[in-house]
């Protein structure tokens, strides 16, 4: 219920200010996505849970999965910004 509060309640308040447009994606964006998507659906597979678990409470109780995942979520985070802000930095 507070995750559909949060998308309708944004939904209607930018309708009501008249701010609220569609904008379409091109298939570049739209592959992307899809990409992305999947790796990340594979990569909560492959962990046995999200990053908040993986990250935050399985290091707290010093379990070596969540050390393990937590310094490559670190290495993944890192790769994706170096190449998606470096990248367009330079262009």
């Amino acid at each position: 219920m507070f995750v559909l509060g949060i998308i309708l309640g944004s939904f209607f308040t930018s309708f009501i200010s008249k701010e609220f447009s569609i904008i379409m994606p091109n298939k570049k964006t739209v592959l992307y996505t899809i990409i992305g998507s999947a790796l990340m659906a594979l990569g909560a597979i492959w962990g046995q849970g999200c990053i908040i678990s993986n990250g935050f409470v399985f290091t707290a109780q010093l379990s070596m999965k969540g050390w393990f995942a937590f310094v490559f979520l670190m290495i993944g985070i890192w790769i994706s910004a170096r190449i998606f802000l470096v990248t367009k930095q330079r262009s």
